[in-house]
């Protein structure tokens, strides 16, 4: 499946959201004891609502796993994989980079939400003393290991691996990311800009100095550079760990940047970042770097083919979107496309199983039958949406089959 330097092959998972079960996971914010219990009753309520499922008749389960299990790794990550050349980085979940710069500058702690075993944050009113950009240069950077916030996550991942010992001792900040080829890098994460900023300043003041007063923006930018590159050479130090790919180009709402402000604060950054890490890391010329922006972005895939480090972007995440992928490959020919569904543009509850199928051939020949992963984004808000989406999931699985099947006996005949 490799050559060439690409994985000719079509990936794909599942992320199924069945809002009505209230799954239980350990509390990073629990005692040892209490995180114990809260992942073995995790365990059993999973087990018994599959234990449901069944009775009901219902293979929804076996067939999102099945999808897993053939095609949700390029199949060179599996053998790394076999081979014990991916350890685990844990699966420790305290809350990352963004909310706890937020919170040592003074921003309230994020709440955890027990149902989708996550952190959610309040951005709406930080910093109201913040007016100026001379107030901008004046926000300290924290002498982090003083602040209570790093001190609580670092009781937090103490207990978490007194609690599963077994558990990689990752703090959050690396992760494996695919490679053209299949094969998976680790990579540091430093917060980007458009994504570190609503934090700090909050969503729609953010965007409107972004958008509207560019001493104060670029400013802005500035100060979150320094908190960004101080807090993740901080989290570095507390455990000797290498990386071998960049992830911090880009972010979560570079979508709703238009084409100029991308080119200021876009590009900008990741030039700047990508120089940083040279200069400190020693990191080569040719370091892959992961690029994110998770909404619509097809207003900005010309600009990302005449990326400055456009070479280095080995892998992006971004919205899928039908009849754009074509674009997307040609802007971006050496990157692995991990695309995703979301039920906002594409839901599969509500699409028949023919043209599910459509679009997944669609995205596949468009990004040349290779370097692709496609997430499939679900919720079911009550059991008859779960007989619509085990149709599409299944429909999914066959043209899955169908077109990696189609791949293989193409190169064959080659």
């Amino acid at each position: 499946m490799n050559s060439n330097g690409h994985s000719h092959e079509v990936c794909s998972s599942v992320w199924l959201d069945v809002t009505w079960l209230q799954p239980i996971y350990a509390d990073p914010r629990a005692s040892v004891e209490e995180m114990r219990r809260r992942a073995a009753e995790g365990r059993e309520r999973r087990e018994r609502w599959a234990e449901q499922m069944e009775r009901e008749g219902r293979s929804i389960q076996q067939v999102t796993r099945e999808i897993g299990q053939r095609f949700g790794r390029p199949r060179r990550q599996r053998e790394m994989q076999a081979a014990g050349q991916l350890p685990s980085l844990g699966s420790w979940n305290w809350y990352d980079a963004r909310f706890m710069i937020a919170e040592c500058l003074g921003a309230p702690p994020p709440e955890w939400d027990d149902r989708t075993h996550s952190w959610w944050q309040e951005r709406a009113h930080y910093m109201d003393t913040v007016k100026s950009v001379a107030d901008v240069r004046g926000i300290p950077i924290p002498d982090w290991p003083a602040t209570e916030p790093v001190a609580k996550m670092l009781a937090s991942h103490a207990r978490w691996m007194e609690a599963f010992p077994d558990d990689g001792d990752g703090w959050g900040i690396t992760y494996y990311m695919t490679r053209p080829g299949g094969a998976a890098v680790k990579s540091i994460n430093y917060p980007a800009f458009v994504d570190l900023g609503i934090f700090i300043i909050g969503t729609t003041r953010f965007l409107e100095i972004v958008g509207g007063d560019r001493e104060m923006a670029d400013a802005l930018m500035d100060k979150c550079f320094e908190l960004s590159t101080s807090y993740t050479e901080f989290i570095l130090s507390l455990k000797d760990e290498s990386f071998d790919a960049l992830c911090g180009f880009g972010g979560d709402v570079t979508c709703m940047l238009s084409p100029r402000l991308f080119e200021r604060y876009g590009l900008a950054w990741d030039a700047r970042l990508f120089d940083y890490v040279q200069k400190v890391h020693h990191t080569p010329a040719d370091i892959p770097c992961n690029y994110h922006s998770c909404g619509p972005s097809v207003h900005l895939y010309e600009k990302w083919g005449r990326h400055p480090h456009q070479r280095n972007i080995t892998t992006i995440q971004t919205r899928l979107l039908s009849g754009t992928v074509k674009k997307l490959r040609e802007n971006l020919p050496e990157t692995y496309l991990e695309m995703t569904i979301h039920p906002q543009h594409f839901d599969l509850a509500e699409q028949p199983p023919e043209h599910v199928a459509e679009v997944l051939w669609e995205t596949a020949r468009d990004a040349g039958f290779r370097d692709l992963h496609i997430t499939l984004i679900a919720a079911a808000h009550e059991p008859a949406y779960l007989d619509r989406l085990e149709t599409s999931y299944r429909a999914c699985l066959d043209t899955l089959t169908e077109i990696n099947e189609y791949i293989a006996a193409t190169r064959s005949e080659a």
